[in-house]
């Protein structure tokens, strides 16, 4: 059985796409790697992870469609110590 070395990328679909980038821009440093056009971005989001945010329904016309709704869940796995700053 192969072994993993993480998740590679998570996708989030949300309504407002600068809002969420300055959200986790802000809160985690996270940064933009790659842009989307309308549809959205990719960005930084750990060693070799990706945070994919795309605006909900805009990824439907492509070529491999998809699109998500509903009560997505991602969770980060963040050290106790970096809260104590």
């Amino acid at each position: 059985m192969p072994k993993t070395r993480g998740i590679l990328e998570s996708s989030l679909y949300v309504s407002d796409v600068p809002r969420s980038v300055r959200f986790y821009q802000e809160t985690f440093g996270f940064h933009v790697i790659k842009e989307f056009g309308e549809r959205g971005c990719a960005m930084h989001s750990g060693e070799r992870q990706v945070l994919l945010l795309f605006k909900k329904g805009a990824s439907q016309a492509i070529k491999s469609p998809h699109d998500g709704d509903g009560e997505l869940h991602v969770e980060f796995a963040i050290a106790s110590a970096e809260f104590a700053m």
